[in-house]
């Protein structure tokens, strides 16, 4: 996405073992020609970090959208509907989303 750029709004990090960090950072997208961010595009992720003898390396990356949920007929149905639509491409696609990552694969 040339010409945006990421917010922090507030990042935490906590160490479950002295060489594995949990990372956890709250943000947003600011769109090429904008100056604030947009709120449809704040996110949360999480990365995990470890240390070994070359430093530390980020070993995985986990990015969601913020979805909040709210009391009204309007923010229920902007949740029904995208997981609906989403059901139905997959139903026509004739495979499910977790078979496309490759993850639960293990090599011969």
């Amino acid at each position: 996405m040339k010409g945006t750029r990421l917010t922090e709004e507030r990042t935490e990090v906590s160490f479950p073992d002295p060489d594995v960090a949990i990372v956890h950072a709250l943000g947003g997208t600011v769109m090429r020609g904008k100056s604030e961010p947009t709120p449809e595009r704040d996110s949360i992720q999480t990365m995990v970090a470890v240390r070994d003898a070359r430093g530390w390396s980020f070993v995985s990356f986990q990015n969601t959208r913020i979805r909040p949920i709210g009391a009204g007929a309007v923010s229920a149905l902007m949740w029904l509907v995208p997981d609906k639509l989403w059901r139905l491409f997959f139903r026509l696609s004739k495979t499910a989303p977790r078979k496309l990552t490759g993850l639960g694969e293990t090599s011969p």
